[in-house]
């Protein structure tokens, strides 16, 4: 046997007969790449910053005023990063929910979703990168949107979490490009001039009352103190590998390869067909005749709401609230159950008349439960008005009514509705922050 086909570092014999060693790609740094690098520790210091106070249930003014300059200063990385990379219409969709997020809460407008807003504003800005950088498994919002978001939440972020620090190593060690050296120096030199005017400031200051006051009153009106600073910049380092694994990381991915993992996780998908459609058929019936018998014993109960009669002993309060959210449940629990049924199911429910009818009926059960919380809540809001909860449970009922319609338009006609939904949910979430 040839001795060098038993290196795994070598390829195939070539066409002359001899093996040829595989050839590896060196670590390229890109001018943008390294310039967002030494970027993303200042904004990461911000971030750092203000996160702490920006999930406090009544947070000040100013901090809200730099998670705005946060989300700006994050979108221009993004878009700086990106540039030229092609992407679809869906990435103004979640950039524009993120400027609701971001804005509504500086003009005293977000009363509906007060002290979730920050969660909300995390999960756009996550998505708006994926489409921003064309990395979403199937090339746009698809039934992998559950790992589309865990991709972008975790996968990237963490699989690049070092590529801040190896960027900045290799332009340390670039030869013949006096770019990297430049930008490194240029930006100690504007750390060093920072320093020297923050140094300045403080020093004058000291000289004048005046000018310490006009000082507070322009920067911050909090005393610096250098352990918190330096607890802070300690917590940033993470922080800000993070941010940048998730900008820059994701321009680092072959949407090609992105594809590829997609289509590998549908065909795995499709693996799971083994139950027989007969036995699924059976359980959904079940099912159904379950939601059939609950609709005719409790009939008074869940459809009082429209006739304005009300059980004996309770009153308009506890008629609205016994219930609402057991229903939302069921509903839910109706969503994984059918996605089960039709991923398991051993033929497609495009080519089997019977499950589709199956899951037709749970979805139109599921629609009617829908109604009836509705129209309970509603009884509730015409008695006692609008309350930012009530618009909450409102947004939820509005939601899985429409994930129903979305799920029997697919089922019947083929198309995809996932996108639309998930376009409907996230731009209703974020215009009840107008509220």
């Amino acid at each position: 046997m040839d001795p060098l086909h038993l290196d795994p570092q070598l390829t195939p014999q070539s066409p002359a007969g001899y093996a040829v060693p595989r050839q590896s790609i060196p670590f390229a740094v890109k001018p943008k790449e390294l310039l967002l690098a030494i970027l993303s520790y200042p904004l990461a210091y911000l971030y750092a910053h203000m996160l702490f106070d920006l999930f406090c249930e009544d947070p000040s003014s100013p901090i809200l005023t730099l998670f705005a300059v946060f989300a700006l200063l994050f979108c221009l990385g993004v878009e700086y990063r990106h540039w030229g990379v092609r992407a679809g219409w869906e990435r103004w969709v979640w950039l524009g929910c993120l400027a609701l997020c971001v804005l509504c809460p500086l003009f005293r407008t977000n009363q509906v979703w007060e002290g979730y807003t920050p969660l909300f504003a995390h999960g756009f800005a996550i998505y708006y990168v994926l489409c921003r950088a064309n990395v979403l498994l199937e090339g746009r919002t698809s039934h992998l949107l559950p790992l589309d978001a865990l991709w972008g939440a975790v996968v990237f972020p963490f699989k690049h979490f070092f590529l801040r620090i190896r960027v900045i190593w290799s332009a340390l060690h670039m030869r013949g490009k006096g770019w990297g050296m430049a930008i490194l120096w240029s930006a100690l030199a504007v750390a060093a001039a920072a320093g020297a005017f923050i140094l300045a400031g403080n020093l004058l200051a000291k000289a004048d009352k005046g000018f310490a006051q006009l000082a507070r009153s322009l920067f911050t009106r909090r005393k610096f103190e250098l352990g918190s600073f330096f607890s802070t910049l300690l917590f940033s380092l993470p922080v800000g590998a993070y941010i940048y694994g998730l900008v820059v990381g994701t321009g680092r991915e072959e949407p090609e390869e992105v594809r590829a993992r997609g289509n590998c996780i549908c065909e795995g998908l499709e693996k799971l067909r083994t139950v027989p459609v007969q036995v699924w058929i059976v359980l959904l019936g079940v099912f159904a005749l379950l939601y059939a018998v609950f609709f005719c014993v409790q009939a008074r109960y869940l459809f009082g709401a429209f006739s304005r009669t009300l059980p004996e002993d309770f009153t308009v309060a506890e008629y609205a609230r016994q219930g609402f959210f057991e229903l939302c449940r069921v509903m839910m629990l109706n969503f994984g159950l059918l996605w089960l049924a039709l991923r398991s199911a051993g033929k497609s429910v495009k080519t089997h008349r019977g499950l589709r009818i199956a899951a037709t009926v749970i979805l139109a059960e599921s629609l009617l439960l829908a109604v009836t919380a509705g129209s309970k809540l509603w009884l509730y809001i015409d008695c006692f008005g609008f309350t930012p909860l009530r618009l909450q449970s409102a947004w939820l009922i509005g939601v899985l009514a429409a994930g129903v319609l979305a799920a029997m338009w697919s089922l019947w006609t083929g198309k995809r509705s996932v996108r639309a939904w998930a376009v409907f949910s996230g731009v209703s979430l974020a215009l009840l922050h107008l509220v």
